[in-house]
C-alpha cells in the first residue's frame, strides 16, 4: 500500500489509501509476486538480483515508431522492480529512450534498478534475508 511518494530527502505526498474492493484474489497476487521473483532470479531480470535480497520485476524492451511505421534502431527499455518482495516496501520503474550500446531492457535497465536497489539497502542498513 503506497504511504508516501519521496523525491531526494523530501517527501513529496503522503496518502492514505482506503481498499475499495479486491481487484484480483489473494491467491492470484502470490502466484504473481512469485512468477515476477523468478523473472529476477533466474530469468530476464536477472541482472537486478541481489545476493541475499527478494526482488521481483519485469523487464520491457519496445520498438518505437515514427509515422506509423517502426523506426529502425531506435526502442525504449524499460525494468519495473520491487523488494523486498517477500513484504514490498520500495518500487522503482527505470526507461531508458533510445539507449546507446544496449537492446533490451534487461541488459539496459535492470541494472540501474539493481543499483538505485542497491543504494537504498545501504542507505536504510537492510539486513539480507537469508
Amino acid at each position: 500500500m503506497l504511504e508516501r511518494v519521496y523525491n531526494e530527502n523530501q517527501t513529496v505526498s503522503n496518502t492514505y489509501p482506503t481498499l475499495v474492493n479486491r481487484v484480483i484474489s489473494e491467491q492470484t497476487s502470490k502466484y504473481i509476486k512469485t512468477c515476477l521473483e523468478d523473472v529476477v532470479a533466474s530469468g530476464s531480470g536477472k541482472q537486478a538480483y541481489i545476493e541475499g535480497y527478494k526482488v521481483g520485476g519485469k523487464t520491457g524492451t519496445a520498438q518505437k515508431y515514427k509515422n506509423g511505421v517502426i523506426d529502425v534502431g531506435k526502442y525504449v527499455m524499460s525494468f519495473v522492480g520491487f523488494f523486498p518482495s517477500n513484504n514490498p516496501k520500495y518500487l522503482a520503474l527505470v526507461i531508458v529512450d533510445e539507449p546507446v550500446g544496449g537492446a533490451y531492457g534487461s541488459t539496459v535497465a535492470a541494472p540501474i534498478c539493481k543499483n538505485i536497489f542497491s543504494d537504498i539497502i545501504q542507505a536504510k542498513n537492510i539486513k539480507p534475508v537469508v
